[in-house]
């Protein structure tokens, strides 16, 4: 098998709440790489922890950076997958920088990240029940921080992610990235990835679909009007149809889109219906483990007591699910590890 690789140290940062940085998804790496409230953006890229992500991944040891639970790291364990650098830098020259600096097995990049996450803002229009983001404190200056940086080095931004909290449209700050009311114009070579819950869309869409965009991901959670509303407070199924109707019908305007289901105890039945969701509006369906606690007991947590019932009925659901073919994508995200359980569990 080749040896894995993530290109994350090399390319991303993602500006998390509390100030906190990160080279990846905080829940799929070990440590922060520093904090904006004691650091500038450039002394966390080079800094100390960055340098020594970098040493570990490049000598193959992705376990002192990694955890298991990340699905770049599963589809290398479970599928022989490695993630392509390419696809993380669109700009050739730096490209080429970077893939020097890791052939001379060199930490300390000269180039800059070229896909920047916000993951750092609490503002959204719907209150689910599995979100821990409420519960951390709003930093607006952290927040312009981070805004004002990466509108500076757009020339060689390949990708902005919009955004891993909160949601981009309900938050007049990130929004002004999409809608260019701050007076800047991103990079042709830019594109935006938009991690949202949709709701928003058909209000602002006219305004935001002159941008590049590489994705557009809408959570959903579930499969039913009832479950989505119970889990998706203040959310209504209408308006995510009509967002989701907005996306068929313009589907050329992103390179891939998806929605996503995270699972817990109060959806995991509905993986069915979400699936015939996805199949309805032929947009590709993805699948994660619940990682957060938010407003939920332990039980719903199904993934922690794999004793219990609710654990033994998920690995029956999707043990039928994976023996069904589906018109459109299935992805079933960091849940591979049970899925593979599942097969067995059928048998």
């Amino acid at each position: 098998m080749t040896s894995f690789f993530c290109p994350h140290p090399f390319a991303f940062m993602e500006f998390s709440l509390g100030g906190n940085v990160f080279c990846c998804c905080p829940a799929h790496v070990q440590r922060p790489l520093g904090n904006l409230r004691e650091q500038t953006i450039d002394e966390i890229w080079n800094g100390e922890v960055a340098q020594k992500m970098r040493h570990e991944i490049i000598n193959h040891r992705w376990e002192a950076v990694c955890k298991p639970s990340c699905p770049v790291v599963q589809e290398y364990l479970y599928k022989g997958k490695v993630r392509n650098l390419g696809s993380f830098v669109s700009n050739t020259e730096v490209l080429d920088r970077i893939t020097q600096h890791i052939n001379n097995k060199e930490t300390e990049l000269k180039t800059l990240p070229t896909v920047f996450n916000f993951a750092n803002t609490t503002t959204c229009n719907i209150n689910c029940i599995m979100c821990s983001c409420k519960k951390a404190p709003a930093e607006p200056e952290l927040l312009e921080k981070s805004v004002e940086y990466v509108n500076s080095h757009l020339a060689t931004t390949s990708r902005i992610v919009l955004t891993g909290s909160g949601d981009p449209l309900a938050c007049a700050t990130i929004r002004k990235l999409l809608t260019g009311n701050d007076h800047t114009t991103p990079s042709t070579d830019t594109k935006f990835t938009l991690l949202t819950n949709g709701l928003l869309l058909p209000k602002y869409w006219d305004a935001i679909k002159h941008n590049s965009f590489s994705t557009i991901d809408v959570s959903v959670d579930a499969g039913t009007a009832e479950t989505y509303e119970m889990i998706r407070r203040n959310a209504r199924w209408s308006d995510l149809n009509e967002a989701l109707r907005l996306i068929s019908d313009n589907r050329s305007k992103f390179n891939s889109v998806g929605i996503n289901m995270t699972v817990m105890k109060e959806n995991y039945a509905e993986i069915p219906q979400f699936i015939e969701l996805g199949i309805k509006y032929d947009i590709p369906v993805r699948f994660n483990e619940v990682r957060t606690a938010g407003d939920l007991d332990a039980e719903s947590n199904i993934f922690s007591n794999q004793d219990g019932h609710h654990f033994k009925n998920f690995l029956t659901v999707i043990a039928r699910a994976q023996q069904k073919e589906y018109p459109v994508a299935v992805n079933w995200g960091n849940l591979l590890q049970y899925a593979r359980n599942a097969s067995a569990h059928a048998q």
